[in-house]
């Protein structure tokens, strides 16, 4: 069974954005733009604190995807807060390219604020 503590919350969002741009109905796609975000926020909720919770080694190199300290907890959550006020702001938009890019864009921003290593950084940085 996988634990969603150990993944990073900026994954959902942009899952959720790739799900967005496959949906033809608006609908889905206003439920993705606040339910996502709502999730990631409970996922990081319930994520311990001061361990690589996803990390990995290639190269001679440790990548570690996800970190929760307490400076970028508070990040992700401003981060979170903003994805979902986008996403009201969004509610009367029917665009699935605008509603998808946003989901990335927060996604890759989320991301990029728990990684714990430059070259992940670099990766997610890149993405936003």
């Amino acid at each position: 069974m996988i634990d969603f503590a150990t993944i990073n919350p900026g994954l959902f969002l942009i899952l959720g954005g790739c799900l967005a741009a496959l949906s033809p109905q608006q609908r889905i796609r206003q439920i993705l733009a606040i339910g996502t975000p709502l999730v990631a926020g409970v996922i990081l909720l319930s994520s311990p604190h001061e361990i690589d919770l996803a990390s990995v080694s290639t190269m001679g190199m440790d990548l570690v995807f996800y970190r929760v300290d307490g400076l970028n907890f508070i990040f992700g959550i401003a981060f979170l807060i903003a994805a979902i006020l986008n996403g009201i702001y969004a509610l009367h938009q029917d665009d699935r390219v605008q509603d998808s890019a946003a989901l990335i864009y927060a996604g890759a921003a989320v991301s990029a604020a728990f990684v714990g290593d430059f070259m992940s950084l670099f990766l997610f940085w890149e993405l936003t």
